[in-house]
């Protein structure tokens, strides 16, 4: 396109609603971790009020079988991600 050329308003709009499309798929994600993480806060809290580390807690919610996020397993980074969207504090075993 020139300067002499009008901008195809098409191609603006296209592109503005792809991207307000993808903002609203990644809120409409991290609004699902906040509400998997809280359907699991009762057994999540107490594991870290008594200071277990993160991958304690992974192998812990493994063994039960506890659904991790995306239906696949418990890594320490997972843990941490969802005590974070709890607001809970991690601190390290003694």
């Amino acid at each position: 396109m020139t300067i002499f050329e009008e901008p195809n308003m098409n191609e603006s709009t296209s592109r503005i609603q792809f991207q307000f499309g993808q903002a609203k798929g990644r809120l409409a994600q991290h609004l699902r971790a906040i509400d998997d993480a809280e359907a699991i806060r009762d057994l999540l809290e107490p594991l870290a009020d008594q200071g277990h580390t993160l991958r304690y807690i992974a192998e812990w919610l493994n063994r039960r079988r506890v659904v991790g996020p995306q239906g696949g397993i418990w890594y320490p980074t997972s843990v941490a991600r969802a005590l974070d969207r709890l607001g809970l504090r991690r601190r390290k075993a003694a």
